[in-house]
């Protein structure tokens, strides 16, 4: 959903988060919370955790309650300040929200908080709100701009300098043109996922279309071995390219869009899962690994739906052999195994 909005709070502060709830909704923005978003049978946690990682804002509703308590609100906040680290300064991203005259954490206590128990209160924090709206729809209308000379232009530069970007991309700019870029790309693939969540298919591909036959535009790039953002950010790129394919080619037209989502598969495959251990210059963040892992994990169980509903015999009709099909096939369970046995070492380390 674009422009995201995920509400952070206490349970003991239910009732003030569902009335900022609801003003936030009636002023026109899109917000995560738990009471409302969350569907029967779905892990919460793992939903709070995806929600957290790809929110554009987040709300952290602080009261003398929310001070005192322990449990996974602590967990929240810790993911948020993860994420916060990867925005550029001078950005709003994360918003202490006072409900009562109570301390500020230490970890937040550098931003500026907004007291909703004040009478400005929630104007105020509307209008930092519509500031961050005005940017991300701003940022938005420029993706299209983004063409393939650009594009390999840019990566050349990348790989060139070497040192000037690692492992995050997003970060780290010598030049205000370099950043203004990075976030360029960064938009597009923020793009794509609203996208996919709309499930706008034709859009996905009209989206990446410019890149597909780039050299960068590979998972299994070279240059990306050491530089895991580029990486997951290209791999989800081609997964919801393969989704959209595998959509498109159930409505027509399967002649193109089959064979496409075939090679498509091929390269996302190429990607490891991600080692939830972090701390490390070549690995992501261990929440993100998490949340991209669970990402990678959706598209395999697609993967197997897929093949389960055409059968190797039906795809022989669009030139891809029956033994390609099984060798694909077998791929994904063994990248599916991967992953579960990562998640497992992880639950057992806790």
């Amino acid at each position: 959903m674009e422009n995201l909005i995920f509400l952070s709070y206490s349970r003991m502060d239910i009732e003030t988060a569902r009335n900022l709830y609801k003003k936030l909704k009636t002023a026109g923005h899109s917000v995560w919370f738990d009471k409302e978003s969350l569907l029967p049978g779905q892990d919460w946690e793992i939903e709070i955790r995806r929600a957290i990682v790809e929110a554009k804002a987040i709300l952290i509703c602080l009261s003398s309650s929310w001070v005192e308590r322990r449990g996974y609100i602590q967990k929240e906040l810790k993911l948020a300040i993860e994420v916060m680290k990867e925005i550029p300064e001078g950005e709003i991203h994360t918003i202490p929200v006072r409900l009562d005259d109570c301390q500020v954490p230490s970890a937040l206590a550098k931003l500026q908080w907004v007291d909703i128990f004040e009478p400005d209160g929630i104007e105020r924090l509307q209008q930092a709100l519509e500031r961050f709206r005005a940017v991300q729809t701003s940022q938005n209308s420029t993706v299209k701009a983004l063409d393939i000379d650009a594009y390999s232009e840019f990566m050349e530069d990348v790989i060139s300098k070497g040192g000037l970007i690692h492992s995050d991309p997003w970060r780290e700019a010598q030049t205000q043109e370099e950043f203004e870029f990075k976030r360029l790309l960064k938009d597009r693939w923020n793009e794509s996922m609203n996208l996919q969540k709309a499930e706008r298919y034709q859009e996905i591909i009209d989206l990446w279309y410019p890149l597909e036959n780039d050299v960068y535009f590979r998972v299994d790039h070279k240059e990306w071995s050491d530089k895991p953002y580029f990486r997951c950010q290209i791999h989800t790129a081609k997964s919801h390219l393969f989704i959209a394919h595998v959509q498109l080619g159930t409505q027509g037209n399967s002649e193109t869009h089959i064979p496409c989502a075939f090679r498509l598969l091929e390269e996302v495959l190429a990607a490891n899962p991600y080692s939830m251990k972090g701390g490390a210059p070549d690995r992501l963040p261990a929440n993100h690994a998490e949340i991209q892992n669970l990402n990678y994990k959706d598209t395999l169980k697609f993967a197997i739906e897929w093949f389960g509903g055409w059968g190797g015999g039906v795809l022989e009709i669009f030139g891809i052999s029956r033994s390609e099909c099984e060798r694909l096939e077998k791929r994904v369970y063994e990248r599916l195994h991967e992953i579960d046995l990562l998640f497992k070492i992880r639950s057992n380390s806790a």
